[in-house]
């Protein structure tokens, strides 16, 4: 006869610090519990200096002190306790039976409950970065720690000095220069394309690819560098306030800002590893495009002049070292 329930697995401690470190970044734990700056602090009201806690005996449970980040904490702890339950499980020999809900690598929420959540969530930074962030071009220019230089060859060779080591490999070209070995000559090192000294073409990624690539495939990339955030819907204004509040509120390391020669702007930020699935769900909720999260997907490269009807350059509009 099937018993009503599974028993659950014996609770793990060590086990379970090493899930909350994946999913929380690192935390110095005190028996079972530690402090940690609250998953939620973007919604609070009133800043302080109080740090949210999480305890791990019993039923796992993220907890802060501010009651307007409890929608938020509520999904994170909904997420950890799965995550624990089913490393517990696994480690006891036990199949995994639940379903990952929690929309990892793109936008595409799994539940309704995240679906409707992270709509919230967009709609909310979005809300915030307009009130607590408002800039405009001009603004950014003038907050850049480098100067965007006059020649447009600077925009490009600044951008393979400042943000690529010499050896990372890189893609540049039109968007059909990948996929035949004659497009070799698109990936090369930053070393590489600073002795050509021009721009190629007018996209690239922010992705690193092997050697020998001929494609910009998921499967030909070394490692992803950057996030790179572009919209159509969203006003200059709105993305450069978005970006912005990113940078301060959220301590993610803007690096540089590219007009693209028409309507739209990229920002590029260092890629926050232990935030991405989160911001990756939040983001195209607030508007931005969330085809820019995979390789395969070019954005616009500073340093070349567009030919269509726009015939604008594409430009550094912010750079930080």
């Amino acid at each position: 006869m099937t018993p009503p329930f599974e028993p659950r697995p014996p609770a793990d401690i060590s086990l379970r610090m090493q899930v909350a470190q994946t999913l929380l970044g690192p935390l110095s734990f005190k028996s079972t519990s530690a402090d940690l700056e609250c998953p939620g602090k973007a919604m609070h009201s009133v800043k302080d200096k109080r740090l949210a806690r999480v305890y791990l005996d019993g039923s796992p449970t993220i907890s802060c002190f501010h009651a307007s980040c409890e929608p938020r904490l509520e999904v994170m702890n909904l997420q950890l306790r799965s995550e624990i339950y089913k490393a517990e499980r696994a480690a006891n020999g036990q199949p995994r039976t639940l379903v990952k809900w929690f929309p990892r690598t793109s936008g595409i929420a799994l539940e309704p409950l995240a679906q409707k959540y992270w709509q919230a969530m967009g709609q909310e930074l979005l809300r915030a970065a307009r009130t607590m962030c408002p800039l405009s071009p001009a603004d950014l220019w003038e907050q850049s720690p480098i100067r965007p230089p006059e020649k447009l060859d600077d925009h490009f060779r600044l951008f393979m000095e400042r943000l690529w080591d010499p050896t990372d490999r890189i893609w540049c070209g039109y968007i059909y220069d990948s996929g035949k070995l004659c497009h070799a000559a698109n990936f090369l090192h930053a070393a590489e394309w600073l002795k050509k000294g021009r721009a190629p073409g007018p996209l690239t990624t922010g992705w690193t690819f092997l050697p020998q690539s001929v494609s910009r495939c998921k499967q030909a990339t070394f490692e992803r560098k950057y996030l790179v955030l572009e919209s159509d819907k969203l006003s200059q204004e709105d993305c450069i306030s978005v970006f912005w509040w990113l940078k301060e509120k959220m301590q993610l390391r803007l690096r540089m800002v590219v007009h693209s020669g028409n309507k739209s702007i990229h920002g590029w930020f260092e890629l926050p590893h232990h935030q991405l699935p989160q911001l990756e769900a939040c983001l195209p909720e607030a508007g931005f495009d969330q085809k820019l999260f995979t390789p395969s997907q070019p954005c616009r490269l500073p340093g070349w002049h567009r030919t269509d009807k726009a015939a604008l350059p594409q430009r550094l509009m912010y750079l930080a070292p």
